[in-house]
């Protein structure tokens, strides 16, 4: 767990808690695949990559509730429904799992 007492409040930096160490080894790793060859829409990529765990994690940490998820993840609640449109994500098929997995 991270001690937030440490910076006044506020949520911790990615840099402060590994994302984008566990992000550069990816990138690594996928580079070493890609055996000299050049990558492709390698944004489009790893936003998708992160985005989506990003957006069920959330979602299953605050129950399928749109709102609090949205306020969690500083965007609106349509911005939010519009991705897991894009995702084909569900909210309470996220929801449902999650608690299929704490059961």
């Amino acid at each position: 767990m991270i001690d937030m007492s440490q910076n006044s409040g506020r949520p911790p930096r990615p840099e402060d808690t590994g994302i984008d160490e566990t992000i550069r080894r990816s990138l690594d790793q996928y580079f070493k695949t890609l055996d000299g060859q050049q990558p492709h829409a390698l944004y489009d990529m790893v936003i998708q990559a992160v985005e989506r765990p990003l957006l069920d994690y959330v979602l299953a940490h605050y129950q399928g509730n749109i709102s609090h998820a949205a306020n969690a993840l500083g965007i609106t609640r349509n911005t939010l429904r519009k991705k897991l449109a894009q995702h084909q994500r569900s909210p309470a098929a996220i929801s449902q799992r999650r608690a299929s997995h704490s059961a």
